[in-house]
């Protein structure tokens, strides 16, 4: 992966009072050496939103975000689908994938 994959999204406040959100962006590998977890948390960001607008959000996804460790402490990225989950909450999430090639492996 040589260049981060971009994911965005609008936050859009619909209501009469200005507020503040977090967004969070989670990933999953769908297939590696070592289970991995349904969502892991890599990113997230605060943005205040007024009332009655709405926000552009992004996030950039490099490949050491895509790493993980063994149970001996050794680091990993192993070429997979992922899974990308991003929203205000862990449960209410637009989701999309893309395929992570890594090219030392």
């Amino acid at each position: 992966m040589d260049k981060p994959v971009k994911i965005s999204l609008d936050i859009e406040n619909l209501s009469d009072y200005d507020r503040k959100e977090t967004v969070q962006l989670y990933i999953h590998q769908e297939t590696a050496s070592i289970v991995q977890p349904v969502k892991r948390l890599i990113d997230f960001t605060k943005i205040a939103i007024s009332g009655h607008s709405s926000q552009h959000v992004e996030f950039y996804i490099n490949a050491s975000q895509l790493s993980f460790y063994d149970n001996i402490g050794r680091s990993h990225k192993e070429s997979s689908k992922i899974q990308v989950y991003v929203g205000t909450n862990g449960v209410q999430l637009l989701k999309g994938k893309f395929d992570f090639i890594n090219k030392r492996s």
